[in-house]
C-alpha cells in the first residue's frame, strides 16, 4: 500500500512538472452585477498566485510591532488602485513573479518581523500592485466588467485583514514568544510553497 501511494505520488508530481503551459486570463463572466462583484471578492482567495502573494504579507504585517496599521492597509489599497489602469500592459509571466515576492514577505515574516512601519506600509503597496496585477493580467481595457473591480479590492483587503487579524489577536490572546514562533514557522512555510509554486508557474517562461 505505502509503495503504491508513492509511485502515485511521484506519477502525480511528474505530470505537474512536466505539463506546464501559459497561465490563461482570470474569466470575468457578464452575468449581473452581483455575481461580477462576487468572482471578484473570491478571486484573491481561489487563485493561488495572489494568495501566496497577500497572505505572507498579512502575516509580516501581523507580525510586526506597528502602533497603527491602518497606514500599511491604506498603502496596500493603493497598490491595487494603481494596478487596474496598469494591468493591461502587463504579460503573464506577473504570475510567478507574484508568488516569488509573496515568498520573499514569507523570508521577511520568519526572518524579520520587526521590520519599520514605512518599510512594511511600501511592501503593501508593492504586494496590492503585484497582486492585483496578477488578477487583472490579460485582459485589455473594457474587458474586466466594472462590478467586478470593488470585489478585488474587498477581496484582496479581507485576505490581508484576516490573515494580519489571526496573527494580532493570537499574539494578544496567548502572548509571549510561542506565538511569534509559531506564526514565523508558518510563515517560513508559506515561502516553502511559494517557491516551489513558482518555480513550477515559471517553468511556462523558461
Amino acid at each position: 500500500m505505502i509503495r503504491t501511494s508513492a509511485a502515485f505520488g511521484l506519477l502525480a508530481a511528474g505530470l505537474i512538472l512536466f505539463g506546464p503551459e501559459l497561465a490563461h486570463a482570470h474569466a470575468f463572466s457578464r452575468s449581473s452585477m452581483l455575481a461580477s462583484f462576487m468572482e471578484g471578492a473570491t478571486l484573491p482567495v481561489t487563485a493561488p498566485t495572489i494568495l501566496l502573494c497577500v497572505l505572507p504579507l498579512g502575516l509580516l504585517v501581523g507580525l510586526g510591532s506597528h502602533a497603527r496599521i491602518s497606514p500599511i492597509l491604506l498603502a496596500f489599497l493603493a497598490g491595487i488602485i494603481v494596478a487596474v489602469p496598469v494591468a493591461p500592459h502587463v504579460g503573464p509571466f506577473i504570475e510567478p513573479v507574484a508568488v516569488l515576492v509573496g515568498a520573499i514577505f514569507a523570508a521577511l515574516a520568519a526572518l524579520l518581523p520587526k521590520l519599520p512601519g514605512r518599510v512594511v506600509a511600501a511592501l503593501a503597496a508593492t504586494g496590492g500592485l503585484v497582486g492585483c496585477l496578477s488578477a487583472l493580467t490579460g485582459h485589455a481595457w473594457g474587458e474586466v466588467p466594472l462590478p467586478t473591480l470593488p470585489g478585488l479590492l474587498l477581496g484582496f483587503f479581507i485576505v490581508m485583514a484576516v490573515s494580519a487579524g489571526a496573527v494580532i489577536r493570537t499574539r494578544e490572546y496567548v502572548g509571549g514568544p510561542a506565538a511569534m514562533l509559531a506564526w514565523r514557522i508558518a510563515a517560513s512555510w508559506c515561502g516553502a510553497v511559494a517557491l516551489i509554486y513558482a518555480a513550477f508557474e515559471s517553468r511556462a517562461y523558461f
